[in-house]
């Protein structure tokens, strides 16, 4: 059904026979018995989730205590 490309194949017949991959190659593509391809997924890797307005523009003076709590969260995606 389609679903064995030529390296499979290859390694298949390897324990059996010695053969080459790209022997394998060139008679699968002379018989059009090429293998199913999947598509590759794009991922949305260093794109910001959200980005939010700076509200306090720098002005970190206060009039009253714990009026202005502020921290700072990079959020870097990696790996799973």
């Amino acid at each position: 059904k389609y679903r064995y490309g030529y390296r499979k194949i290859t390694a298949i017949l390897k324990k059996r026979i010695s053969i080459n991959h790209k022997s394998v190659q060139r008679i699968m593509q002379k018989n059009q018995w090429q293998c199913r391809v999947k598509m590759k997924k794009r991922k949305k890797d260093g794109q910001p989730y959200a980005v939010v307005d700076n509200i306090l523009d720098r002005n970190f003076q206060s009039d009253r205590p714990l009026e202005k709590l502020v921290t700072d969260i990079t959020y870097l995606p990696y790996g799973q």
